[in-house]
């Protein structure tokens, strides 16, 4: 556990220095770092960025850790920023709740049955009705490892088509004729509000349902405006979008497999107030908090990230200094505030002020971001890499279990960021340079990061038969803090 105030910055989810955990910290710790670095023989600031993962004693649990690999660097001195986020835990209890869901499981049912229905479809069954696959096999299939991979097939999507009009009746119909999903409708009905009661509290128990209250509210006033629940509802015109994006991102490749996109696609339309949506944009926010402007502000107030980056400005302006390289490593959410930091530092920073090395381990930032707050800021760094892993590896990573059986990273871009799945800059499928990544945001990211004799990615796991710097045996998005990765990120910054 880290405890010396020198080594680390504790914001606030607001990015201010706003007490709010059991360790705060003030903008007076801050200069007292400064003051530090000036009096001792420093000429290497490394600077840490935790991922949104965890909370607050897991952030300090984990710069404790990492802080073992700079013990015995000469000149390194590293400071940790933690900011408190915990969203994971939370979107993953949820998922599991959600998955036991009747709504869910059966609505899952009906569009995978029709989606692998239309994905064995022959040439001369199109522009009639799907012949459908027993309701057994469907969701025997669903409780498999991997579930509908067989079907995930390149082939399959040369001959797949767009939905057709006699498609989407039969599903609506399929779906109004269902017993049981009539009845999870009703069950949903009677014992949930319109304030989007549901969300699973800390060791209680599991609510009704855990559907966003705005899908609830739509319920409650089909009910009360006294219209069929099922026949002309409009949940049945939601879950027929949801069987048309999943087709629709096959055809454009923007799909993540029939199954988690079938998940995500349910979670978008009816859950995603519970899936940690708005939590992960709410880290966003505040990450970008961390950089807003200090003017007329003052003490527990102040930007965090702003304020620090002054500090750097100032002390680097006293000629009385050593001199002094400055570097930025983050995982995952990280990269975000790498990207911010970066952006900043271009505004406060002298002109000829460059970053040393930047490091982003499994980075969970978008292309956008990273466009304009690294590759469009390259004169500000020296030196870029990022490790991360080969997509074979991503789609093997299970965030859940059989409930969502791909990455972090899959789920970050498939659910929590637009409304169209978003193209992430620690996803190896999103450098082909092919559609759907192949507008100038794609090409400007892919251009910047495989730049040829750069070497500013690792494509993991590389454990062996590669220079230093260059190795990581990490088989998960949790699992970069492990030693081969982090002597490579050490070789890095110190060569």
């Amino acid at each position: 556990m880290l405890t010396n105030k020198l080594h680390y910055v504790n914001l606030s989810i607001k990015g201010t220095f706003q007490p709010s955990g059991d360790r705060a910290t003030t903008p007076q710790d801050v200069d007292a770092i400064f003051e530090h670095l000036a009096k001792g023989n420093t000429s290497h600031l490394v600077l840490h960025f935790h991922g949104g993962l965890v909370d607050e004693k897991t952030g300090f649990q984990s710069a404790g850790e990492l802080m073992e690999y700079f013990n015995g660097l000469s000149g390194v001195h590293p400071v940790f920023f933690v900011w408190e986020s915990g969203w994971l835990e939370t979107a993953r209890r949820n998922l599991e709740s959600i998955s036991q869901e009747t709504f869910f499981k059966k609505l899952a049912e009906a569009v995978l049955n029709f989606v692998v229905s239309k994905l064995t479809q022959s040439e001369d069954g199109r522009g009639t009705r799907l012949e459908l696959q027993p309701r057994s096999e469907i969701r025997d299939e669903m409780t498999q490892v991997r579930p509908f991979a067989g079907y995930d097939d390149p082939a399959r999507r040369q001959t797949l088509v767009d939905i057709t009009e006699k498609e989407d009746e039969q599903f609506r119909d399929y779906l109004a004729d269902d017993d049981d999903f009539a009845e999870a409708v009703r069950a949903i009905a009677k014992s949930t509000t319109e304030d989007g009661r549901g969300i699973a509290a800390d060791g209680g128990e599991p609510a009704p349902t855990l559907m966003s209250g705005e899908v609830l509210k739509k319920i409650k006033r089909e009910i009360e405006e006294g219209r069929g629940l099922i026949s002309s509802s409009v949940l049945i015109k939601m879950a027929a979008g949801v069987f048309f994006r999943v087709v629709k991102r096959r055809l454009k490749h923007t799909d993540h497999g029939v199954y988690c996109t079938t998940v995500e696609e349910i979670l978008r339309e009816f859950y995603l107030d519970n899936v940690g949506a708005w939590l992960w944009r709410g880290m966003k926010s505040a990450i970008q908090s961390s950089f807003e402007s200090n003017d007329n502000l003052s003490g527990a107030a102040l930007h965090g990230g702003t304020y620090f980056l002054a500090g750097l400005r100032d002390y680097l302006a006293d000629a009385s200094h050593p001199p002094l390289r400055v570097s930025l490593v983050g995982h995952s959410a990280g990269g975000i505030y790498i990207c911010r930091a970066v952006a900043k530092a271009a505004e406060l920073m002298p002109a000829a002020f460059k970053f040393y090395r930047v490091v982003m381990l499994a980075p969970g930032c978008d292309f956008d971001l990273f466009k304009t707050g690294i590759a469009e800021k390259k004169d500000r760094v020296e030196s870029f890499r990022m490790f991360t892993m080969r997509d074979t590896a991503e789609a093997k990573d299970e965030m859940v279990p059989v409930v969502y059986p791909r990455s972090l990273l899959y789920f970050v871009s498939g659910v929590l960021e637009k409304e169209e799945p978003v193209p992430i800059v620690g996803l190896e499928r999103c450098y082909s340079g092919r559609p759907p990544y192949d507008d100038s945001t794609a090409l400007a990211v892919r251009g910047y990061v495989t730049q040829p004799g750069e070497r500013r990615v690792v494509w993991g796991p590389v454990e062996e038969n590669a220079p230093p710097g260059l190795l990581t045996a990490a088989l998960g998005h949790g699992q970069f803090n492990e030693i081969l990765t982090w002597k490579s990120v050490i070789h890095f910054l110190t060569h």
